[in-house]
């Protein structure tokens, strides 16, 4: 079975943090390098896999939905921590050598 492959509108550069919120696997977040992060929903496609004329599977890749972005250093976002028990909390650290406490809402709504 192929792999699907899912490509994006994002702008090119260097993803330095990528991670899931513990209580919905299908949101996630990315930390690129000029210190921006931005808060993604995995959409699942309606088939999971595509069998061609030859009879050969290959998956079919779900789209990505950004939800929001925002510039929250003007360094790389090096480390970012979800809270376990509180939905949207988190802590992020950066070069700019600055701990920063996150809320993110309305995500129990996505």
């Amino acid at each position: 079975m192929g792999a699907g492959v899912l490509n994006n509108d994002a702008k090119s550069g260097t993803i330095w943090v990528a991670r899931h919120v513990p209580q919905n696997r299908d949101i996630f977040i990315s930390c690129a390098g000029n210190g921006q992060v931005s808060l993604w929903k995995y959409e699942y496609p309606e088939h999971r896999y595509h069998v061609d004329h030859q009879g050969v599977s290959s998956g079919v890749p779900g789209k990505l939905k950004r939800l929001q972005r925002m510039v929250v250093s003007s360094q790389p976002i090096n480390a970012w921590e979800w809270n376990r028990d509180h939905l949207g909390l988190a802590v992020a650290t950066a070069y700019d050598q600055c701990v920063r406490v996150l809320v993110t809402t309305k995500l129990n709504l996505q």
